[in-house]
């Protein structure tokens, strides 16, 4: 599908947020802390900057968790996995 929009439409730019409280999570994964979720989040995250890469080659990716942070909402942004040797 990401890649047939992709043709479709000409992406210039992907981006993902996630963010803090996701209600999905907490019912995929309700034995999970906050900050178990919180990592589970950002790992699906550079899962998606991977796998965006790969299907849409040439296009930025980006990716970020949303949550609160000083009475805000702060976007911090999550970085792809290093590629291994």
């Amino acid at each position: 599908m990401v890649t047939l929009l992709d043709k479709a439409h000409g992406f210039e730019r992907i981006v993902g947020i996630s963010h803090h409280d996701c209600r999905a999570y907490k019912e995929a994964f309700p034995q999970y802390t906050e900050e178990q979720r919180r990592a589970r989040q950002i790992d699906d995250l550079r899962e998606l900057i991977g796998e965006m890469r790969r299907l849409v080659p040439n296009v930025e990716v980006e990716a970020f968790f949303s949550e609160p942070y000083e009475g805000r909402i702060r976007f911090v942004q999550v970085t792809a996995r290093p590629v291994s040797a």
